[in-house]
């Protein structure tokens, strides 16, 4: 009995890979539409071709139960045309929804008592339905500059309404890192038309400002309401910054890495630093450019043939025909402590394996108790008993 049942097993897996085996790569190709806004009065049509099947296919619209007037034409030659209408007065309450379209091949009604594989494929459409409460989204936008440069603050409100905004109004604050208030200016009014968009722009006397971190605030008030936005900004000047740099080294060869940052809004061509470490050089790397505020870093491979210790060094860094001294600190490792470091994610890379083979073994198991307790309960097997 249990040869049976291993060998009905098998053959459900062997109909299953040859059904499999004759499905078509159904595709739905178009337009990508979305994320859309929701605008009442409006209709928006998309076309979609299908391919990958010489099936009859049927076409599904769904709209979540919210939206009530959505269709498809008929197919012709494989293309139809997906309507989104949009009534007048026709009221959504405000938030995200997903409109899912969907090609399905038809069953083969002809197929007997015969396995029917059904294929199908669908796209996501992204509805977004604004509110008719008067709503925006503000903007603040603050660029990094060089010193001795002014700068320029660019506020922008948005409506997210399907009603105007009679009056906007901006105010722009910037402070220094320790929240002092160092200058203030007030936009002018100006209206808002539902769902468009208008921005302020405001310049700084920045100039005698010393090269460091600086913050802005942006507060914009609309029709009795109120939006507050906070961002950062730098004030730079030619600059190389030293952000990381790698502490530990085991005896040998080994990788070195600095990570650095340009501090300033223009290109840093021909950077590359050296390492030194007991007053020797033990290191320079290979030259980088950088753009303007940008992170980058420097590579090399380093020899070490020191005593394992901590030792106070210093990075040399070369920029735009400039030098600038960075002291470090490094430890040397003892080298079985590095080889004990380097062997420890093998050693924990095994444990996932060791849970898999686990996991299969009990899986074999269970498979193999189900099919004795199959047996067992199979009603030609019992004896009546008198």
């Amino acid at each position: 009995m249990a040869n049976t049942i291993q060998k009905v097993i098998l053959l459900l897996i062997f109909l299953i890979l040859i059904q499999t085996s004759f499905v078509t790569a159904l595709g739905l190709s178009g337009k990508k539409l979305g994320p859309l806004i929701y605008v009442p009065g409006t209709t928006v049509t998309n076309s979609y071709h299908i391919e990958g099947t010489d099936k009859p296919v049927k076409v599904t619209i769904d709209g979540g139960g919210i939206f009530k007037h959505l269709s498809t034409t008929p197919i012709q030659d494989n293309n139809f045309e997906l309507i989104l209408d949009f009534p007048k007065d026709e009221k959504i309450l405000p938030g995200e929804y997903i409109l899912g379209l969907t090609v399905v091949e038809e069953p083969n009604l002809e197929n007997g008592g015969g396995i029917n594989i059904l294929v199908a494929v669908s796209k996501n459409i992204r509805i977004e339905v604004y509110t008719y409460d008067k709503e925006i989204k503000a903007t603040l936008d603050v660029p990094n500059v060089n010193q001795g440069s002014k700068t320029k603050v660019g506020l922008g409100a948005a409506s997210v309404s399907y009603t105007n905004i009679n009056k906007v109004q901006g105010e722009i604050i910037l402070y220094d890192n320790k929240n002092h208030e160092l200058a203030r200016k007030t936009t002018e009014e100006k209206p808002l038309k539902s769902m468009q968009g208008i921005g302020f722009t405001e310049t700084f006397d920045t100039e005698k400002l010393e090269p460091n971190t600086y913050f802005a605030k942006g507060i914009i008030t609309y029709d009795g309401k109120q939006k507050e936005l906070n961002t950062s900004f730098l004030i730079g000047n030619m600059d190389l910054v030293v952000k990381d740099y790698t502490k530990e080294l085991p005896p040998g060869f080994s990788d070195f890495t600095i990570k650095v940052s340009n501090h300033w809004g223009n290109n840093l061509n021909n950077i590359y630093a050296k390492v030194i470490l007991d007053n020797q050089e033990l290191l320079q790397t290979p030259s980088i450019n950088l753009a303007p505020w940008a992170d980058g870093e420097l590579k090399g491979i380093i020899k070490i043939d020191l005593e394992p210790k901590k030792y106070a060094g210093k990075l040399k860094l070369f920029y735009e025909g400039e030098t600038k001294e960075v002291p470090i600190d490094i430890t040397i490792k003892k080298l079985l402590e590095a080889t004990a470091q380097e062997q420890k994610p093998q050693q924990t890379s095994e444990f996932p394996t060791v849970l898999v083979t686990v996991g299969i073994l009990i899986m074999v198991i269970l498979l193999l108790a189900m099919i004795f307790i199959l047996k067992r309960k199979q009603p030609g097997e019992k004896k009546d008993e008198f």
